[in-house]
């Protein structure tokens, strides 16, 4: 069995981590990238290669610098936070060259070799700490409901595997009666956590008390 981000951001491969799960990386772990960006990159990535994946998501970028939890400004000077201004797609722990496009096509090769597999796999997406704040990036919306891309996604991919399960970490108002996706409601502790410790914890146990 194997335990894959989708997103938003990177506590979600931390939460497994902490529970002993991961065991690889993939392409979603160390990333800012909201879930219509998740699936247009599956999609390129199950439709056409891994370079066109890998270009997708390492072009048309801007650079920013960290303030703190809930603020990032633009600059002009090379620095390990860039953010795609349309797709939402934040890098912030690798800056974007030659070397780190071959780490994240391998990453995306090894992805498309674990959903071709046959192999259960548990797929995690969960929504941004705090859904009032943008964080600042250009007027992208990380709060928004995500239940539609993730939806297309388990479309997407059941087809290559009948294993797959997909949780969302979510705000009460995103939940919604779905056959394709499961449900975990964040709770108000998760409001002023702006380093996502709440949200780590919670899939750790999650994990833990359910696999």
């Amino acid at each position: 069995m194997y335990f894959i981000s989708l997103g938003t951001h990177c506590v979600v491969a931390d939460g497994i981590k902490l529970a002993d799960k991961r065991i690889e990386s993939y392409p979603f772990d160390w990333l800012w990238c909201p879930a219509k960006t998740t699936l247009a990159i599956l999609e390129i990535l199950i439709n056409n290669s891994s370079y066109d994946a890998c270009q997708y998501m390492t072009t048309g970028y801007r650079y920013y610098s960290y303030e703190n939890p809930e603020y990032f400004k633009t600059v002009n000077y090379t620095t390990n936070c860039q953010m795609n201004p349309t797709t939402g797609l934040g890098i912030t722990h690798d800056v974007i060259n030659d070397d780190y496009r071959v780490k994240l096509t391998r990453r995306l090769e090894r992805l498309l070799e674990r959903i071709k597999s046959g192999y259960k796999i548990v797929f995690i997406y969960a929504d941004a700490t705090n859904k009032n704040f943008n964080y600042h990036l250009d007027n992208i919306n990380y709060g928004v409901d995500a239940t539609e891309y993730l939806t297309k996604i388990y479309e997407l991919l059941y087809p290559l595997n009948n294993k797959i399960e997909i949780l969302y970490f979510s705000w009460k108002e995103h939940m919604h009666v779905s056959d394709k996706i499961k449900y975990i409601e964040h709770t108000q502790d998760v409001v002023n956590d702006t380093n996502g410790n709440c949200i780590r914890q919670k899939i750790q146990k999650y994990i833990l008390n359910n696999y």
